[in-house]
C-alpha cells in the first residue's frame, strides 16, 4: 500500500489546477498546506460552535426549547439574525424523533 500525506495531495491538486487555469499565479509551496487535528484547528472549532448555535436557533424556532438552546438561539439571533431573510419554519420541521427534517433540498443556505 502506498501512503501519501494529505498535504502533498492537496498541494498537487492546487498546483495542477493553477497551472492549467491560472498559469501566472504563484505555486503553492511545499509547506503551504498543513493538515491538523480538528481540535487544533481554530477554523474547525469556529465552524463547530457556529453549527451548534445555528441548530439551537433552528430547534427553538421550530418549538423544541430548553434553557441551553434558548440561550444559544438568542446569541445566534443577536449576531446573525439580521442576515436571515427567510422564515426557517417554512424550510424545516421536527420529525418526531427529535431531529430536524428539511422540507426541500437546499432549504437552509447561508451566503456570506
Amino acid at each position: 500500500a502506498l501512503e501519501v500525506k494529505a498535504g502533498t495531495v492537496l498541494r498537487g491538486i492546487y498546483n495542477g489546477y493553477r497551472k492549467k487555469q491560472f498559469p501566472q499565479s504563484p505555486e503553492l509551496s511545499r509547506d503551504g498546506v498543513r493538515v491538523v487535528n480538528d481540535k487544533e484547528s481554530r477554523i474547525v472549532q469556529a465552524a463547530d460552535v457556529f453549527g451548534h448555535f445555528a441548530m439551537s436557533y433552528l430547534f427553538v424556532r421550530l418549538g423544541d426549547k430548553n434553557k441551553k438552546r434558548e440561550v444559544k438561539a438568542k446569541i445566534f439571533d443577536e449576531v446573525f439574525g439580521g442576515l436571515l431573510t427567510d422564515d426557517l419554519t417554512k424550510s424545516a420541521k421536527l420529525n418526531g424523533k427529535g431531529e430536524v427534517e428539511l422540507l426541500s433540498n437546499g432549504a437552509l443556505l447561508l451566503v456570506v
